[in-house]
């Protein structure tokens, strides 16, 4: 037995050395599907990680802070401090305070400014590196700017001196973030002891024990203190959902990536077949059975599939940090390098090798019989129609209308939802896979005889010769229609993920340039006044404001409706693109989604009201009349700022400054800045590049893996065509020896190979975008097609063909003899 194995062993390397280029590039495909999957997994398994030190470097070490859901009627006082601090998961505390005070130095401004103690939690929090005493500034560099101070000088603090021992850096964000000064605690205790005396924070920062679970912890604190607000770094830092979806689209294209090398394996291994197929027939004669050929079929393939797979797992774990350094150097990008992972590795390796090998000893099963007088009868056999795949595709497509049907209609829970999509979208892929074949067959039968009359004798010889090698060349089609669907995947997600962040930013910036101001509660000027200035001197520009929002309450007979509003100039919204408004000082704008919800009209009279200091409960401020429904307004309602509504305390939120020359006005307004300190000067284009930068640095592995892994799949596809021609090159021959030109010939192979790429093409955008489209489902997302990417493939693969065709038809006259000798 063992002699009888070594033999064999022997047999199969001696047949491999006669092809030495099927065996090199089926190595090679093994490697790089391998690679591109180890890239992809790291990265996936590295997601989380990078997440949680992103929270670290936003959050520091707080776990959640604690305060008040409204701080007008509730205060944290020592009590409240010492419950936190008694409980027995809590590791550290940090009381904060907030508020508004005047600083004075080269202009006067109300600055947000916050008090924390000198302890580990708050600097991280804050990202303070001095120690932070009585008496003491910190301040971040707008702000600095703003006031013209640097790092040892003085600044007025409401009418007392402070040092500014420390300057932050400005917050990078896509929008711009509200400028804060930073004091110790006990100075801002002081400053604010008029206030309330029993107030000890506007909020707590809470660091957990290691074993604690946060959840349960906010959980169980909002149950017994009413009224409580608990944010959650975790939830405030990281989008969950993107890392659930990038997980479910790297899994699907890693197997797909996997399922590619295997096919690409396949074609060559039906080459190799074709190739040898008289010392196989010799072998049967010899003696040789089914079953030891079998084994020479796997030895050759656990050959190639160990030894790509060897090559990958190392060229990986040596080259993996430096590839990620050069690819960041290459595109400018910054960030942390993500670790290389030697156990995860060789899991996924064995485990994409094991698949690998699963895919081909199907292949080697189905040929342990082969016999030349098989390959004639079945390349001269007219087409059949596979019932094993067409009970497959009937299977699978009552599976994926079923957990459609059970995903939209019977699922109870989010989970039990999501689970059906993702088992729609597996079993939708496998539907179309296995119905390419058998829709692409009918469709050719039924067309043939209108392209024998329509197209001419050489398209009908073309497609006649084609069908009864439909099932056997089927793996052209099915990599074509699989590295579509790669494609659609992978270009949508990032297409998705860089077009909500381009929506948010329009959100933020409805205008070129926006002056945004520095305090969150907005800054204290006159904004008719302030749009009327900037209009005056620059007369080519309009501009507009809108307040931070705020709340009123609608008073109905038996309950009250919450209605968020922000105060605005309705005769100048032509500034932010929308039609001028003629309303009444008591008529104001609804938004469609809230007039929907609450069943609301034009013309509809509702008695509005909110709370006020020293008054007990929601008091009536008078009744506004619904004047117009506005269907993208960002708040629930819009006022005018002349109208009755308005009250002291409210503020500019930013200014809208819409300009042609905005390179020009850019540098006026920044002068304005000087006048109106806490107002920051932002630009919708500078934002856009740093939210693309910041999109490339978080999916860096991601986007080069889709690129190495779509011109690795043309190499294989560009092999597997060549073995296809190859075994064609006698007919070939022939057919040009006795009736077709040259041109003839390459119109026919034009044909052929446009039968095997356009149907992979039009499948492949069906099966992707289909597939794209379950999966936005899990988590009721919207999608947005990389037309630019899809086209460059599409073309890319024509490109191909044509490339194919004349490097295989370049033969001259006198070579046909050679060529039907082959």
């Amino acid at each position: 037995m063992k002699q009888e194995k070594r033999h064999l062993f022997r047999l199969a390397l001696k047949l491999y050395r006669k092809s030495p280029m099927i065996l090199l590039t089926s190595i090679g495909s093994v490697m790089i599907s391998i690679l591109l999957v180890l890239s992809m997994v790291l990265f996936v398994s590295q997601s989380q990680a990078s997440v949680q030190a992103d929270i670290e470097r936003l959050y520091g070490k707080m776990d959640l802070s604690v305060g008040y859901q409204d701080k007008r009627t509730e205060v944290i006082d020592q009590s409240f401090l010492d419950r936190l601090t008694q409980d027995k998961q809590t590791r550290q505390l940090s009381p904060v305070l907030i508020t508004n005070l005047t600083v004075t130095g080269q202009t006067t401004a109300d600055v947000y400014t916050i008090g924390i103690k000198n302890d580990s939690l708050a600097k991280s929090r804050y990202h303070i590196k001095r120690s932070i005493d009585r008496g003491d500034l910190i301040l971040n560099a707008g702000l600095a700017d703003a006031f013209e101070v640097k790092v040892g000088q003085e600044l007025t603090v409401s009418g007392s001196k402070y040092e500014v021992i420390e300057i932050l850096p400005d917050a990078a964000a896509s929008g711009a973030a509200p400028d804060t000064l930073v004091m110790n605690y006990d100075d801002l205790t002081q400053l604010n002891a008029g206030v309330s005396q029993k107030k000890r924070a506007t909020y707590v920062l809470v660091q957990l024990k290691p074993d604690a679970d946060v959840v349960d912890y906010a959980d169980r604190l909002t149950q017994k203190v009413p009224g409580l607000r608990v944010d959650l770094a975790e939830t405030a830092a990281s989008d969950v959902n993107g890392v659930s979806a990038m997980q479910v689209y790297v899994a699907i294209i890693a197997g797909l990536i996997l399922i590619v090398s295997a096919f690409i394996l396949m074609t060559n291994f039906d080459v190799f077949l074709r190739k040898h197929r008289y010392q196989f027939a010799i072998m049967r004669t010899l003696g040789a059975t089914t079953r030891q050929l079998f084994q020479i079929f796997m030895i050759q393939s656990s050959l190639i599939v160990c030894a790509g797979a060897l090559m990958a797992f190392l060229l990986s774990g040596l080259f993996y940090r430096t590839l990620q350094e050069q690819w960041r150097e290459l595109f400018a990008l910054k960030g942390t390098v993500i670790a290389f992972n030697w156990q995860l590795a060789g899991l996924v390796t064995v485990g994409s090798s094991l698949l690998i090998l699963l895919l081909l000893s199907g292949s080697a099963y189905r040929n342990r019989r082969i016999l030349p007088i098989h390959v004639m009868r079945q390349n001269h056999a007219g087409p059949k129609v596979s019932r094993l795949r067409e009970r497959m595709a009937k299977t699978f497509a009552a599976l994926t209308v079923g957990a459609l049907l059970y995903a939209t209609i019977l699922a109870q829970t989010e989970n039990h939802r999501a689970g059906g999509y993702l088992g729609s979208t597996i079993s939708f892929l496998v539907l179309m896979y296995s119905a390419t074949p058998l829709l692409l067959q009918q469709l050719l039968v039924r067309i043939e005889p209108l392209l024998q009359k329509v197209a001419g004798p050489t398209t009908f010889v073309a497609v006649r010769s084609v069908l009864p090698q439909l099932r056997k060349n089927a793996l052209l089609m099915l990599i074509v229609q699989i590295l579509l669907v790669v494609v659609v995947l992978g270009s949508t997600f990032l297409e998705t993920i860089k077009q909500h962040e381009l929506t948010y930013l329009k959100e933020q910036y409805p205008t070129e340039l926006v002056l945004k101001s520095r305090l969150i509660e907005g800054t204290k000027a006159d904004p008719l006044e302030l749009t009327q200035t900037i209009e005056k001197e620059l007369p080519k520009v309009k501009s507009t404001f809108v307040s931070p929002a705020s709340g009123l309450e609608i008073l109905k007979s038996d309950h009250t409706i919450t209605l968020d509003y922000a105060l605005t100039d309705l005769e100048k919204l032509d500034a932010i693109g929308k039609p001028v408004r003629s309303l009444k000082n008591d008529q104001f704008i609804v938004s469609k989604a809230f007039a929907q919800a609450n069943a609301l009209e034009v013309g509809d009279r509702l008695e509005v009201g909110r709370f006020i200091d020293g008054e007990t409960g929601t008091v009536s401020i008078g009744q506004f009349e619904v004047g117009q429904i506005d269907p993208d307004l960002p708040t629930d309602a819009w006022f005018d700022w002349r109208s009755s509504i308005r009250t002291s305390e409210d503020r500019i939120g930013a200014l809208y400054i819409d300009a042609t020359d905005t390179e020009q006005i850019q540098g006026m307004l920044q002068e304005l800045t000087t006048r109106y300190p806490t107002l920051q000067l932002n630009r919708y284009e500078t934002s856009v590049n740093l939210a693309n930068q910041q999109l490339q640095e978080r999916w860096i592995v991601f986007i080069v893996a889709l690129a190495v892994m779509s011109v690795s799949v043309w190499f294989g596809l560009a092999n597997s065509l060549l073995n296809y021609l190859a075994t064609k090159r006698r007919e070939y021959a022939l057919l040009r020896t006795l009736v077709l030109t040259r041109s003839s010939l390459r119109r026919l192979i034009l044909i052929q190979m446009l039968i095997f790429i356009g149907s992979g093409i039009g499948f492949g955008l069906v099966t992707g975008i289909g597939t794209t489209f379950l999966i936005s489902r899990v988590d009721r997302g919207n999608i947005a097609l990389d037309l630019t990417s899809i086209s460059m493939t599409v073309t890319g693969l024509v490109v191909l063909v044509f490339g194919l065709i004349w490097f295989t038809t370049r033969q001259k006259q006198e070579n046909l003899v050679e060529e039907l000798n082959q």
